[in-house]
């Protein structure tokens, strides 16, 4: 069942469902029995989706065509497109997102009763509402592309009762938020009294508006019945503007899509953390201790689930709110250390987080704080500049040790202390044989300066004994011809 699968190019003629790992990978290790677990329910269920694995290692060259850069890699191939599953890795969430990547990307709500049963099997769900539409199309573009994090629904009007169709709607957080272009005409700088006869002026609200799910909404425009007439208006609505509109439209309907696709206040850990930075919001947390929890965390929690809810239109564009447990990931993220509980503001484009001047308490104190950071009168920590990278790559090294010599001292021990070991007696050898040279050299000037004084001394006895040996053989000259005298006189 897990043999290699036979791709051919950048595509595949059915859905397949892949893990690329390496034979020496421990995380493609623990992740291998869960993955035999995901082939066989989802081959038992009949699922489309063909279950394989590839080693890396040995099709290094179909692995660089997909991207991969890490192990284990799980892609979802289906058609001309791969997609990336960067979630939590259990059998469940792999079958959930297998499941809904497989399928079309916009699945049908043929009846009132499928509607509310996928309400209830879902948090967050996107509903195109009306027949053949402009917007019907770009929903569906957007939703192939968006897919990977959320689900989206297509109905007709008799399934849902809106009061104004077509309309793309977000179901959540016990009501809907309706999709509004009318913020494209405030983004261009197109005056809104040219819309005046076709809609009311929109409000200074954000662009969701919501609306409980057991009384109609008041009528609201949606994108079409602004985006269509829009020709027909004078010198500002040329078809310059109307190229700008469409451009526009289609980007706002991606990122209100991407904004969106979260509830409006869950429960944060690191993985949630890291899908949040991609919305480009600002996360509003509480920091509370859930094992044991006290009558300040539930307040600061409760307050902020109250801000979530009662200042939506004010804050739901730019801020994500929630709740995490503990201060762990948090004090790695900031390099400090967060009070437990407390409230922080983290900006994971650029690392800057915000800390309250003081001890919130109250409803007013907490909205003050989180308008402070939104107007940028707040001050700011941390951040991404050259400084803080230093800092990062040193607080990082020293977590890694410390980590490691608490989980296992002795292979901390081996890791450290072997290449330690091997550093110092590299530094000490390099020591003793610069002092051995020096010792050599002061020993070879020493014996030079000994036989330059011996042959001093040498010279100075020889000196002296010449000077000694002059004198005496003048006398025995003297004496010699003392002596030789009379015998030659003799001999005469």
């Amino acid at each position: 069942m897990f043999q290699p699968l036979p791709l051919s190019g950048s595509s595949v003629a059915e859905v397949a469902w892949v893990r690329f790992y390496a034979p020496w990978c421990g995380y493609c290790k623990k992740l291998e029995p869960i993955w035999n677990e995901v082939g066989l329910e989802l081959k038992i269920s009949g699922s489309p989706v063909r279950v394989g694995k590839m080693d890396a290692t040995a099709y290094s060259g179909m692995s660089s065509e997909f991207g991969v850069r890490g192990y284990p890699t799980i892609k979802l191939l289906k058609g001309d497109l791969a997609y990336n599953y960067k979630g939590p890795r259990t059998k469940d969430d792999i079958i959930e997102f297998a499941n809904r990547v497989a399928g079309p990307a916009v699945r049908s709500l043929p009846s009132k009763e499928m509607f509310e049963h996928m309400l209830k099997r879902h948090n967050v769900l996107f509903v195109y509402v009306g027949g053949e539409s402009p917007l019907k199309e770009k929903y569906n573009d957007v939703a192939s592309e968006l897919i990977v994090y959320t689900h989206f629904f297509s109905a007709l009007e008799q399934s849902l009762t809106l009061p104004e169709l077509p309309a793309v709607v977000v179901f959540k957080d016990g009501g809907y938020f309706t999709y509004d272009v009318a913020e494209v005409f405030r983004a261009i700088n197109l005056p809104l009294r040219h819309v005046s006869e076709l809609a009311p002026p929109p409000s200074d609200s954000a662009s969701s508006s919501p609306h409980a799910l057991s009384a109609p909404p008041p009528p609201t425009t949606t994108s079409i019945h602004l985006a269509l007439p829009l020709c027909k208006l004078g010198p500002v609505g040329s078809w310059g503007a109307v190229w700008r509109l469409q451009e526009y439209e289609d980007a706002s309907l991606s990122s209100w899509v991407n904004r969106e696709r979260f509830q409006g206040y869950l429960q944060i850990d690191g993985f949630t953390l890291y899908e949040l930075g991609e919305t480009g919001k600002l996360v509003a947390i509480a920091v509370i201790d859930e094992k044991d929890p006290t009558e300040e965390s539930d307040r600061l929690k409760t307050l902020m689930q109250r801000v979530a809810k009662e200042h939506r239109e004010h804050f739901s564009r730019d801020f994500q709110f929630g709740h995490m447990d503990g201060n762990d990931y948090i004090n790695s993220l900031i390099m400090g250390e967060v009070a437990v509980p407390s409230v922080i503001i983290l900006n994971t484009s650029n690392e800057q987080y915000f800390l309250p001047s003081e001890a919130v308490g109250t409803m007013e104190q907490l909205v003050h704080f989180i308008k402070s950071v939104l107007n940028g009168s707040a001050q700011a920590y941390g951040g991404d500049g050259f400084i803080q990278r230093i800092k990062r790559i040193a607080f990082d090294a020293k977590s890694t040790i410390t980590s490691v010599f608490r989980s296992s001292p002795l292979l901390g021990c081996f890791l450290f202390g072997l290449p330690l070991g091997v550093i110092s007696l590299m530094c000490y050898g390099i020591c003793t044989a610069e002092s051995d040279y020096g010792s050599d050299d002061t020993d070879a000037l020493k014996r030079l300066t000994d036989e330059e004084d011996e042959d001093e001394e040498e010279e100075q006895e020889r000196e002296q004994s010449a000077e000694l040996e002059g004198p005496e053989e003048d006398e025995l000259e003297g004496e010699e011809g003392a002596e030789k005298d009379p015998a030659e006189k003799k001999t005469d």
